[in-house]
C-alpha cells in the first residue's frame, strides 16, 4: 500500500468579518431570559437581556448631534415603527437617557435602544475610542440618576464651577445627590443657578420627579396631623367624586 500523507491546511489569513465578530458576541453573551445565572446578579442579568435584544433586532442608529460618541441619537425600530431618543453621556450607563418606558421604569440605567447605539459605535474604531474618554461638557445640570432608587444628582461642568458647587454644597449628598431640603428650595436654586451660568440645565424629567416628590410631601404633611388626632379630614374636603 503507498503511504498517504496527511497534508497539512495552511492558514488561510482570512479576517474575521463584523457579523462573524457579532454573531460570536451574542453566542457569548446569550444567557436566558427565563432563567437567573447563578453568577449573576438580577441587574447584571437584566442588563445582559437587553444587549442580546439589541444585537437580534435592525435598529436604525441616527445621531442627532455632531460627535463621535457621546451626543443624543435617534433609534428607529422597523419591527414596530417606533423611534426613541437616547441621549449618551457616560459609558457605564450612570447619565444616560432615553425616553422608552422601560428605560424610565427598569432601574438598570439602560433599556435595548441605548445597548444599540453602544453596539453600532463599538463597531467604529473613532467612535470606540471616544467612548473611552469622560464626557466633560462645560455646562453644569440636575439630572436623573435611573439606576436603583432613583435620584436627582448634580453634575458640575467645567464653566463656574466653584461658584455652582458652592451654591448647591448645603442641599447634596457626598455623591451629590439632591437631598429634600434641596428640593424645597429648588426654585431660588435653578434662579440663581442661572444667574451665575445661562446655560446651567435642569432636564425636564428632573424637574417632574422633584415636584412630584414635593406634591407626595405636601399630602403626607396634611394627613399627619389628622393621623395623629385619628381623625380623617372630613368628605366634604374631597375633590373627586365618590363612586
Amino acid at each position: 500500500m503507498k503511504n498517504v500523507k496527511k497534508k497539512l491546511k495552511k492558514p488561510t489569513g482570512k479576517k474575521i468579518t463584523g457579523k462573524e465578530k457579532a454573531k460570536k458576541t451574542l453566542k457569548k453573551l446569550h444567557v436566558s431570559h427565563v432563567k437567573k445565572p447563578e453568577k449573576m446578579s438580577v441587574t447584571e442579568w437584566q442588563s445582559v437581556l437587553r444587549k442580546q435584544i439589541a444585537q437580534t433586532i435592525p435598529f436604525r442608529v441616527n445621531s442627532l448631534t455632531d460627535s463621535l460618541a457621546y451626543g443624543d441619537y435617534k433609534v428607529f425600530n422597523p419591527a414596530t415603527n417606533n423611534s426613541y431618543k437616547v441621549a449618551l453621556r457616560s459609558r457605564d450607563n450612570s447619565r444616560n437617557f432615553c425616553t422608552c418606558y422601560d428605560f424610565k421604569t427598569n432601574r438598570l440605567g439602560t433599556c435595548k435602544h441605548i445597548e444599540a447605539v453602544f453596539i453600532k459605535l463599538n463597531k467604529n474604531r473613532a467612535s470606540k475610542k471616544a467612548l473611552q474618554e469622560e464626557y466633560l461638557p462645560p455646562y453644569s445640570s440636575l439630572y436623573v440618576d435611573y439606576r436603583s432608587d432613583q435620584a436627582i444628582r448634580l453634575r458640575i461642568g467645567t464653566d463656574d464651577a466653584k461658584e455652582l458647587q458652592k451654591l448647591f454644597q448645603p442641599f447634596l449628598t457626598e455623591d451629590l445627590i439632591l437631598s429634600e431640603a434641596g428640593y424645597d428650595h429648588i426654585d431660588s436654586l435653578l434662579e440663581k443657578a442661572c444667574h451665575i451660568n445661562p446655560s446651567f440645565r435642569c432636564y425636564e424629567d428632573a424637574l417632574e420627579f422633584i415636584i412630584r416628590k414635593r406634591e407626595i410631601k405636601e399630602r403626607k404633611n396634611y394627613l399627619q396631623e389628622f393621623m395623629d388626632n385619628k381623625k380623617f379630614p372630613p368628605v366634604s374636603n374631597l375633590k373627586v367624586t365618590l363612586f
